[in-house]
């Protein structure tokens, strides 16, 4: 049956819409551990206020009879402000692929679902690193100055300190700009070209389209992403225009000091236990942070995160204390774990510690689920208000559809989380994309 422009659209909106909506909660574990705001309103269109509990009532006490009863106090709560992040993902349909579908709309399903399927996992792939950043979009740092050639040497994956895999966040292709230490100017925007071996040592390099000099790329400055090659505003950049990550959520102000426009040095309550420097990953560590957190916030724990370095870390203190117990017949020991750690979670304490391929390396984070929050303004949908999803390109002879997600997250009570810096681990480095 042949498919029309009419008919492409309904296939995009009632085929596809729904399945990248879902790929978020299937492709993005930590996506799940978000609950879904129905009680806030976006205000401003720019902003959800949420309030955040700063103090106490201390209006009670005890005392003589007939005597003075405490004055009447009530909550303290200040707003915290949760800015309205964009997103957006295109496809590119050109004519004669339309022209088959006039003529065989399976043909025309076969080469969609190669776009949308690209798409899906573009666009999930970078969702699930920002859901592990601190809302900065730092892709990595430059490790050494430009030397007017191609070649660039990067580290800090994520902007967070290190030299291993460096490149871990770029590919082949991306447009990114070059960004000063402080943020504030546009050095040079380039297309990457060639992502190098995998460094554990000296940071990594990665090969760009045009030379770069010291001052287009000077030491420690930022690399984000760039919609195309011709932006010259920082404004116009990724740079603190993404959702706010884990790194952020759970912080003690290391990353990020002003929380949604919660100051974390002032009011307690929004800084979560950190501990720095773990070295050697020990149990009584990971109960430090558990202690700390139902301290300071009543936290209760019900999922650990960490990368799969840092699992491994973990597991190897499990086998080390394990005792095989033999109750007749054939000696059968396993030295593996169940579902080889990968098809069910090991625990501590029997809380479920779970793993992610862009959490952050040497970092443990203790998450208790009942504060962060998913604000989404518009969960996964199709640009369609003029009626259509396709829309022809001006001086060429192609349609494109754009879906877009507007949205944020929330941490509505740090203190009750808890996270473990500069954890030792073995570290396999490679590039994942």
């Amino acid at each position: 049956m042949p498919a029309d422009l009419t008919a492409i659209d309904a296939i995009l909106k009632q085929v596809y819409r729904g399945n990248l909506v879902d790929l978020l909660n299937s492709d993005v574990p930590v996506f799940r551990s978000f609950q879904k705001s129905e009680k806030e309103k976006w205000e401003g269109k720019d902003f959800i206020i949420t309030p955040l509990r700063v103090g106490r009532n201390e209006g009670f006490g005890f005392g003589r009879p007939r005597g003075p009863i405490a004055e009447a106090q009530n909550q303290v709560h200040i707003d915290m402000k949760v800015p309205l992040r964009y997103g957006w993902g295109r496809i590119n349909v050109d004519a004669p692929t339309i022209k088959v579908a006039a003529s065989n709309r399976g043909s025309y399903k076969r080469v969609i679902a190669l776009e949308m399927d690209g798409l899906r996992e573009d666009f999930t792939d970078d969702m699930n690193r920002i859901m592990w950043g601190d809302g900065r979009g730092i892709l990595a740092l430059v490790d050494a100055a430009g030397a007017d050639s191609t070649l660039l040497r990067v580290d800090a994956p994520g902007g967070f300190t290190g030299d291993n895999n460096g490149a871990r966040f770029l590919q082949r292709n991306m447009k990114v700009a070059i960004v000063d230490s402080t943020g504030a100017n546009v050095l040079a925007v380039r297309r990457i070209t060639e992502i190098g071996n995998a460094g554990t040592n000296d940071g990594q390099r990665v090969t760009l389209n045009s030379a770069v000099s010291a001052l287009q790329a000077p030491d420690n400055s930022l690399i984000v992403r760039a919609p195309n090659m011709n932006i010259t505003d920082v404004a116009d950049t990724s740079y603190n225009r993404e959702p706010m990550g884990m790194a952020g959520h759970i912080d003690d102000g290391t990353y990020v000091n002003n929380y949604h426009e919660v100051n974390r040095t002032t009011y307690e309550v929004a800084r979560s236990a950190v501990i720095a420097n773990v070295g050697a990953l020990s149990v009584d560590v990971i109960q430090q942070g558990l202690d700390v957190a139902s301290q300071l916030g009543k936290g209760r724990i019900s999922e650990h995160w960490m990368h799969h370095s840092v699992r491994r870390s973990y597991l190897a203190i499990v086998t080390a204390n394990r005792r095989y117990m033999v109750t007749g017949g054939a000696s059968m020991h396993d030295a593996g774990f169940k579902g080889n750690a990968l098809d069910e979670d090991p625990s501590f304490g029997g809380t479920p510690i779970k793993v992610d391929k862009d959490a952050p390396y040497g970092t443990w984070f203790g998450m208790d689920k009942r504060y962060f929050v998913n604000y989404e303004n518009s969960p996964g949908e199709w640009v369609d208000e003029d009626g259509a999803v396709l829309s022809r390109i001006h001086g060429q002879d192609t349609f494109e559809a754009v879906w877009r997600w507007f949205g944020n997250f929330a941490n509505e009570k740090p203190n009750a989380s808890f996270r473990l810096d500069g954890i030792n681990s073995n570290l396999v480095v490679i590039h994942v994309r």
